[in-house]
């Protein structure tokens, strides 16, 4: 049934930890502020300013029973605690099954790696997955829709509004910021990729994670337990180019990989099995686990972020930018004409750059996102 979205009541359903960071939600919550659609959570979470939160409880509001739509997200079901990296983890409330229910059910997934909680069968009776990392060729769910990671609008209130043509003509490769790490697809482009390009070009400063020194970055500081930092931002904006790696590839066959994402020796024998099967067949390697927050700050600070070819190796975005036109994505098998372009063709990059920030605020800005969930929602 069709909501009226000017009257609908969204719930966030947010686990009660201390050092919690629920960027995804807040992500869409931001947006939805913007459009002016109430919603609530079970506890007040993200401060705007000393008194007041984005997300607020209102005790007085029953989920089960006011609620046209409930957002749970993966942090409720595993949750890695920052620094300390503990591994927490709650059931899903038995009310969000309930029969004849009235409200809608979201459960947001950003997890990495492939079999995550999202394709689990507790919650094949959920109306949406929105899962973020999402790859078409792998198996299809009919309730997992594409979704970002995004950026949230602390990013863009740090941004200095730098001209394009200021920027200086480097990569920016910094990984390891928030955790060590090293994801597959890093080690194999900083091999094949990074270390063939002029070592001058590339800007290796990884930035201290220092507190803020005013009010408001302070602020966003201790939102997300020690993330937000402008230092950063700003290195990212004055660096017209940022390594944004991020992923694993996979073999293309079969459709359905569980078999070979987790477990012993077996499973490395058939991932390797599947890998020969595949190259044989001349298909190519699936990407997952590929969306990062830096690829969506870079876009957002006007930079170029550097991927390697998102539709070739399958990424499924509600939007998709175009390779060469919103991104740099390298496709693997011919990396020489990737780093002629960027040392012969510096005017494309820079027109690369601009063009980027502009299609990123035209289709994933807060708000533009909240209105694309708000359309998915009365989807069915």
């Amino acid at each position: 049934m069709p909501l009226n979205l000017r009257k609908t009541k969204i719930y966030f359903l947010l686990p009660e930890y201390e050092r919690l960071n629920e960027d995804a939600a807040v992500y869409l919550a931001e947006g939805l502020k913007e459009l002016n659609i109430d919603f609530y959570s079970n506890r007040n979470y993200w401060k705007l300013d000393s008194d007041h939160y984005l997300f607020v409880k209102n005790p007085a509001f029953d989920p089960s029973e006011d609620a046209d739509i409930v957002i749970i997200t993966d942090n409720w079901t595993e949750f890695i605690e920052p620094g300390t990296f503990k591994r927490i983890s709650s059931p899903i409330p038995q009310w969000l099954y309930k029969k004849n229910r009235k409200f809608k059910t979201v459960y947001i997934d950003t997890k990495v790696g492939y079999n995550t909680i999202g394709l689990s069968e507790c919650l094949r009776n959920f109306d949406f997955i929105l899962r973020t990392m999402k790859n078409k060729k792998t198996k299809r769910y009919d309730n997992i829709y594409p979704w970002v990671l995004g950026f949230q609008n602390r990013v863009l209130n740090e941004k200095l509004n730098l001209p394009v043509k200021n920027k200086h003509y480097e990569i920016a490769y910094n990984f390891n910021f928030s955790h060590p790490y090293v994801h597959p697809l890093r080690a194999l482009t900083e091999k094949t990729f990074i270390n063939l390009l002029p070592q001058n070009l590339i800007n290796r400063k990884i930035t201290p994670p220092d507190k803020p020194n005013n009010t408001y970055s302070d602020l966003m500081w201790q939102n997300s337990v020690g993330l937000h930092n402008p230092d950063y931002y700003h290195h990212i904006e004055n660096t017209l180019m940022v390594a944004s790696f991020c992923g694993e590839l996979i073999p293309a066959l079969p459709n359905d990989p569980k078999k070979y994402m987790a477990g012993g020796k077996k499973a490395t024998i058939k991932k390797k099995l599947y890998k020969v099967i595949s190259t044989l067949l001349n298909k190519n390697e699936r990407l997952i686990q590929w969306d990062s927050w830096r690829f969506w700050e870079t876009l957002a600070l006007g930079s170029v972020p550097i991927h390697i070819d998102l539709e070739k190796y399958g990424v499924e975005l509600p939007v998709m930018p175009k390779n060469w036109e919103h991104y740099i994505g390298i496709d693997l098998n011919n990396i020489d004409y990737a780093i002629k372009r960027i040392l012969e063709d510096r005017e494309s990059i820079y027109k690369i750059a601009a063009q980027g920030h502009q299609w990123a605020m035209e289709n994933y800005s807060p708000k533009v996102s909240a209105q694309r969930f708000l359309q998915l929602m009365n989807s069915k």
